[in-house]
């Protein structure tokens, strides 16, 4: 993603935070002073006891795009000892930062306590990196929430790593995350957006074997957006031999839309075991839209058992229209060779609800009806359409079998007909 489109989305999200939730944003270009007249001593940044007053001014100043101001910012870090998180991130902040385009621009959005920042490609953006690097071994109050605060501040997904690296090998690993869940969970929810979270995850943490199974069930919940989500699982499932099909239900459950619901049962269904009807039921009923229930048992399709029509009944019963009714029962019979009586034959197509539904519905399956159909069948199949068209529809799908029937069942059949004049039409036409 190329840095103006990076920019435009993360405003977007930020945008959402603050539509949903207490929060503070500054959000555009900056109109105020320069740097030097705001700050005639820039030491402030690593002193000051009024963070949030400083950060308030330093958010709308124009800074310097020069060598000589990030120099000097990397300057201030290296003559102290020691730094809190707070003043550390303060110091990134000064950094100048665009969208690559020209604009000097800041996105900070806080959230419930947590940092949400642009990414930059711009001329200094690595001396946020550098200053991040430099300042993590003097930080004074190391935390999980504070390192994932200092991880989304990095600029790309090379200094995240290099960042987990460092804090690993420090003499207060353990401050930083002391490899329990709950540690985890911390720094997940300090880093609050989903890329800061799948690099974390996928890119630092699972090479280095510290994102175990019940940390990325923890990084499923935390994420924000189902890609996000897909990218754990897939991360996590790559490792697995078998997936119990209650764990893909509640993966697929985690998802917000249809889509990543079926691409997450697209992820766990070469690790799944046959799945039962009631279990593929479950799945399908998660999706909201016929759409997503479809995808959901096309995915399923080599791993589903079913051995009677009534589950075939119920899982074509979760769609919502005809159109959905007609590729769920096409999916099912690509991997069955279930045959139907008459009743069942009947069942299926009043599932439908207009007419030319029923008559795809019976099109579909009539080849899979294992004895002739009787009369009272075929009666039934005539009374189960609404309109004569549609039963004239039913008489040529059926020829043969209307056919067999001797004149006077055959009379009492067309009995269904509405009409006289569609009734003759049926007779004259399987007279003919």
């Amino acid at each position: 993603m190329n840095a103006p489109v990076r920019f435009l989305t993360i405003a977007l999200l930020a945008l959402c935070a603050c539509a949903t939730a207490p929060s503070s944003a500054t959000i555009g270009r900056r109109e105020g002073p320069p740097f030097k007249t705001a700050f005639p001593d820039a030491s402030v940044l690593v002193h000051t006891q009024d963070v949030q007053g400083v950060r308030e001014t330093l958010r709308t100043v124009l800074l310097p795009q020069s060598a000589d101001h990030h120099t000097k910012l990397k300057a201030l870090l290296s003559g102290i000892q020691s730094i809190d998180t707070d003043h550390l991130l303060l110091l990134t902040e000064a950094v100048a930062q665009d969208t690559g385009a020209g604009s000097q621009v800041q996105i900070r959005t806080t959230l419930q306590g947590a940092e949400w920042w642009i990414r930059s490609e711009g001329k200094f953006s690595q001396t946020i990196d550098e200053l991040l690097l430099a300042g993590a071994p003097k930080v004074s109050d190391p935390s999980p929430s504070n390192f994932g605060r200092l991880l989304s501040r990095t600029q790309d997904q090379g200094s995240l790593y290099a960042l987990v690296e460092l804090c690993e090998s420090l003499g207060n690993a353990e401050d930083w995350d002391d490899g329990s869940d709950a540690d985890f969970e911390q720094t997940l929810m300090a880093c609050q957006v989903d890329q800061i979270r799948e690099e974390l995850c996928v890119t630092a943490l699972l090479p280095r074997e510290r994102f175990s199974t019940e940390r990325a069930e923890l990084a499923l919940t935390a994420m924000s957006f189902d890609e996000g989500r897909c990218t754990i699982l897939a991360a996590d499932y790559a490792r697995r031999d078998r997936l119990q099909t209650d764990a893909a239900l509640r993966h697929v459950g985690l998802m917000s839309f249809d889509a990543g619901r079926v691409e997450a049962l697209e992820l766990a269904a070469p690790l799944l075991g046959p799945v039962e009807a009631k279990q593929a039921l479950s799945l399908i009923k998660t999706a909201r839209f016929d759409e997503g229930r479809v995808g959901i048992l096309r995915a399923l399709r080599t791993q589903l058992q079913f051995s009677d029509a009534e589950d075939a009944l119920a899982l074509v019963r979760c769609a919502s229209f005809d159109a959905g009714r007609k590729q769920i029962l096409e999916t099912l019979w690509q991997e069955t060779s279930l045959h139907l009586t008459g009743e069942e034959l009947i069942r299926f197509v009043s599932l439908a609800s207009f007419d030319a539904g029923r008559i795809e519905i019976l099109n579909n399956l009539r080849k899979h009806v294992e004895a002739p159909l009787d009369a009272q069948t075929l009666r039934d199949l005539l009374e189960t359409v609404s309109f004569d068209p549609a039963r004239r529809e039913v008489v040529e799908l059926l020829e043969t079998e209307f056919r067999q029937l001797d004149q006077q069942e055959r009379q009492i059949v067309l009995e269904a007909f509405s009409f006289s004049a569609e009734r003759r039409k049926a007779q004259d036409y399987l007279n003919g």
